[in-house]
């Protein structure tokens, strides 16, 4: 036993010696996940002072209240290197401190490839070592040059390829990155060999002034001796014209589709070298490939491709390519070059055909019905037919009328040698899919479907290899309706998002619209790795920031269009503020300090063009454009148009609440005379709308509307006791349980009764699932019943004539709408693992450092949802029956939380139990005391408060 203490005594002090010594032993623990900017081993990151974040990985459940005392990062160019001191790159120091996310670092170069190792101490173990992870930062400019085909006309899809000689190369130590800056789509192939199975690269940008670079580690394709690379280009949105406001080419895409790019070699101890760049050394020549149709609102076309001049080893070493044309330069100047950090978009869950009806004849039209409505592409099998016969594939989200695609989305398949059997899969398009037309082949084609996005697929567990936007949470609770509605809710989410943009829907208009993302934005802020997504599209909107769409006569300084990057659409305050809305959620959600320094000038932009619109404090329409100043969109009782005072309502609320975040983020980035001029703003817009709009006699802001009462609230100018009283009665009373909220009004109803459920007024909770439970329309469910997989464009139409006061009360419905999938109705999505599944965000302090565990006062067996935080998995799970009330709940290394349990009576918190003790003697847990929640009609409800740190948690009380 002596020598045993001595031993572990000794190993303490080495250990505790290595963390303060300047290096690490080469080898390191997997329980130490190190990412930097949120990525594993990211490749050209667009900075030399990138962030690092560490956690420990696992949960050890006989280990509680463990926290980080001490931290210290190497970076180092080689791994050797990390354990030279005198060769490291950064070195920390030892750092006496619990932070672990985003920790920058400093004195790193433009154009290295490096290696992070992180170690740290805490109150449990005296020493964790993380493994080296590769990154590396993007050169600061590129030697390559724009190049494509000469002559372009804009919708072809040209093939470009060029070789090199290899001298020097070992395969299991030297590095090879590609970087590819594409002016539309690309997909990279090395000696014949596609590199990814990544598709329709790189995400979209406001190609005028941005265009992105991926970058490629193609080190598994390049061989000693003769490399060959190829490019195939599409041109993607670079021919995307606007209708609203009209611009035929926005892009100014002339002779696009263009490529720059170039392949770098890393030896593993020596200098990187650029071997190739493009240039008009360069070949060139069309490909199989263009495309047809335009690419713009209600038409986007899809791919031709002719098989008789496929060419499979175009991209080979062994392709003789004297034939083909010299690359043309073109210039491209004043666009700026920037890494595509956001996850791929790829092919994800596959689709099946419901039924296939083909008819009789020997030229075939084959009709098709897919399982479910997706985004994405069909790969068909077994086409058949004469040389140059043409096989058109149409797509439609309803029954294809007399063979007319929908919105023109067709693809044409030429064929060439009569006796074999085709094979088609789009490259360059994608389409919204429920129903299929093929015509044209002689015996009966074979279908597949895939969705095509950059989430990955929903059913992806914790652990998944996929490579995409990864899943954060999970939810499952002993209601099925309640998880149909969150799964639904996540299909739709995922199917909006594809090359990198998310859209209100993708087969009619396909716009980024900032205002339709503001009902998913929760939602997926806490179900999928979001933040890089909602960082690139942050750089979206400040590209388009003061273009002059809906500001005729009126000074365009700091105004936001709807639609970004594409600009097109009308809309209002409700979507331009998406630039304030967004980073906020991001910095609360992530504690990610960085975005709101790259919004903050922007924001304040935004509220002086709006304080331009303001008398006394009043906002209101700044010119007479139809499609500037809308306010909810598309509620049960219909749309508030830009120049009804319903509008006035919501926007002089959105505008109040938009202000108040500015204020918090002047605060939190040291600003405080902005933050006061912002607090004085506040203050007279506050005294505006209660001047123009409330009703004090019935408590009302308009009338009792469910979107007029909950933004008065969410803009912090209404009486909340008073005001969130008439919220329930409209909505238990008035409404009969029934939503009547539009695509603004459900999210901030969500967003407002989830958000408070657990704190002031009382629990929120049962009116979320009131609403959610609601069979008759209009509703989720009502929606469910008449067929929809996903969220429709509306609720539905009502006929009545007069219309009724509440639309549950109509005879004459019609649920849904003509368009099958899109975001307007997914607000409610942010609620179930929040909600329902009882894991909340401290609301004061960002990033889930400190969570709040609860069961909701619905009724409702059971449920459980994990999140997986920045500092690990966040899980909690409940059930409640008429004798017993139980909660299992964990939390990371690192973090700390609030277990707000129910109990009955005020001394009940005596006998609530924690792994069979009483819990106020459970090692780690903490009494804080009792807490009351009062609601309108029902019995106050207690809670006692229990403080606990990380580890697992099993809570009970016998009633």
């Amino acid at each position: 036993m002596m020598q045993f203490s001595l031993w572990l005594f000794l190993w303490v002090i080495a250990n505790l010696a290595e963390l303060s010594s300047g290096t690490f032993t080469e080898s390191g623990s997997s329980e130490l996940k190190v990412t930097v900017e949120y990525l594993s081993s990211p490749l050209a990151l667009n900075t030399t002072t990138p962030r690092v974040s560490w956690r420990v990985e696992g949960l050890n459940v006989t280990v509680r209240d463990e926290i980080q005392t001490s931290y210290k990062i190497n970076v180092a160019s080689s791994k050797a290197n990390l354990r030279d001191e005198e060769h490291l790159s950064y070195n920390s120091g030892n750092v006496t401190s619990n932070m672990s996310q985003l920790v920058p670092l400093q004195g790193l170069q433009w154009g290295k490839v490096y290696y992070v190792q992180v170690a740290i101490s805490t109150t449990k173990q005296p020493l964790i070592i993380s493994a080296a992870m590769q990154f590396s930062i993007a050169p600061e400019t590129y030697k390559g040059k724009y190049i494509g085909l000469a002559n372009s006309n804009g919708s072809e899809c040209p093939w470009l390829r060029t070789s090199w000689t290899q001298a020097n190369w070992n395969a299991s130590t030297d590095l090879s990155i590609a970087y590819i800056g594409s002016f539309g789509y690309h997909e990279l192939y090395i000696n014949g060999q596609k590199v990814s199975e990544d598709v329709l690269a790189p995400a979209v940008s406001d190609l005028a002034k941005r265009v992105l670079v991926r970058p490629y580690d193609i080190s598994k394709y390049v061989t000693k001796g003769t490399n060959t690379i190829g490019i195939w280009l599409g041109p993607g949105w670079t021919m995307f014209s606007s209708v609203n406001p009209k611009v035929n080419d926005l892009f100014n895409a002339t002779n696009a589709p263009l490529v720059l790019g170039e392949v770098q070699i890393i030896p593993e101890n020596g200098e990187t070298s650029t071997v190739i760049a493009t240039d008009e050394t360069w070949k060139a020549s069309q490909s199989d490939t263009v495309h047809i149709g335009a690419w713009h609102n209600s038409d986007f076309g899809g791919d031709l491709v002719d098989t008789r001049l496929s060419i499979p080893n175009w991209s080979s070493p062994s392709f003789d390519d004297s034939k083909w044309q010299s690359a043309t330069i073109f210039d491209l100047q004043g666009r700026r070059l920037q890494t595509d950090l956001i996850e791929p978009t790829q092919k994800r869950e596959i689709i099946l055909a419901d039924f296939v009806n083909c008819s009789k004849s020997s030229v075939k039209l084959c009709e098709y019905k897919m399982e479910q409505v997706f985004t994405g592409w069909v790969h068909v099998s077994g086409l058949q037919g004469t040389r140059g016969t043409v096989i058109t594939i149409r797509a439609s989200t309803t029954d294809l009328p007399n063979g007319v695609a929908q919105y023109n989305m067709e693809h044409q398949v030429i064929l060439g040698d009569g006796s074999k059997s085709y094979a088609f899969e789009p490259r360059f398009s994608y389409h919204e899919v429920l129903f299929l037309e093929i015509n044209g082949s002689t015996s009966t084609p074979v279908v597949t479907g895939y969705r095509v996005g950059n989430i990955v697929s929903i059913n992806a567990s914790p652990n998944t290899k996929e490579q995409g936007r990864q899943r954060r949470a999970w939810f499952h609770s002993s209601d099925s309706d309640l998880n149909t509605i969150y799964n639904v809710s996540l299909w739709t989410m995922a199917n909006l998002v594809t090359g990198g943009i998310s859209v209100d829907c993708p087969h009619r208009e396909r716009l980024g619209y900032i205002g339709d993302a503001h009902t998913t934005l929760e939602t997926a802020l806490i179900n999928t790795d979001a933040v890089l997504f909602y960082k690139k599209w942050l750089y979206d909107i400040i590209d388009i920031q003061g273009y002059p769409a809906h500001t005729a006569g009126v000074d365009p300084t700091g105004y936001i269009p709807h639609t970004a990057p594409t600009i097109d659409g009308g809309g209002g305050p409700g979507w331009s503020g998406f630039v304030v809305v967004m980073p906020w959620q991001v910095y609360m959600q992530f504690e990610d300090l960085e975005i709101l320094q790259l919004a903050y000038p922007h924001q304040k932009q935004l509220i002086s063009f709006w304080n331009r619109s303001m008398d006394n404090g009043l906002f209101h329409a700044w010119n007479h454009d139809n499609w500037a100043f809308l306010g909810d969109w598309l509620t049960p009782h219909g749309s508030e148009g830009s120049f009804t005072i319903e509008a006035q309502l919501f926007n002089a609320n959105y505008a109040l609440y938009c202000v108040n975040i500015v204020q918090k983020v002047a605060n939190i980035l040291g600003y405080p005379s902005d933050a006061n001029e912002m607090g004085k703003l506040a203050k007279l817009m506050e005294f505006a709308i209660n001047a123009k709009f409330y009703n004090p006699a019935n408590n009302t802001y308009l009338d009792s509307l469910q979107t007029h009462l909950i933004m008065p609230l969410v803009s912090g100018a209404a009486n909340k006791t008073v005001i969130e009283r008439a919220l329930r009665n409209e909505i238990v009373n008035n409404q009969a349980g029934h939503i009547d909220t539009g695509l603004h009004g459900t999210y901030f109803l969500t967003k407002y009764l989830t958000d408070t459920s657990n704190k002031g007024f009382g629990h929120q909770d049962d009116l979320l699932y009131t609403i959610a439970k609601q069979s008759s329309h209009p509703g989720y469910l009502s929606l469910l019943s008449t067929g929809y997989t996903t969220w429709p464009e509306a609720w539905g139409t009502c006929f009545d004539k007069p219309l009724p006061t509440a639309m549950y009360k109509c005879k004459n419905w019609q649920s849904g709408s003509a368009s099958l999938l899109h975001g307007t109705l997914n607000g409610l999505g942010q609620w179930f693992v929040s909600g329902v599944g009882g894991i909340r965000r401290a609301p004061s302090i960002p990033g889930y450092q400190e969570t709040h565990f609860h069961i909701p006062n619905i009724p409702i067996e059971s449920a459980m949802a994990k999140y997986d935080s920045m500092y690990g998995m966040i899980e909690n799970s409940w059930m409640k029956s008429n004798t017993i009330v139980a909660m299992n709940c964990s939390l990371p290394t690192n973090t700390k939380g609030i277990v707000f349990f129910p109990i009955n009576g005020v001394s009940d918190w005596k006998l609530v139990k924690e792994s069979g003790n009483p819990a106020t003697h459970a090692e780690g847990v903490h009494y804080l005391g009792t807490t009351t929640i009062s609601v309108p009609t029902q019995q106050d409800r207690l809670q006692a408060m229990f403080a606990i740190g990380s580890g697992n948690y099993n809570f009970f009380l016998s009633k």
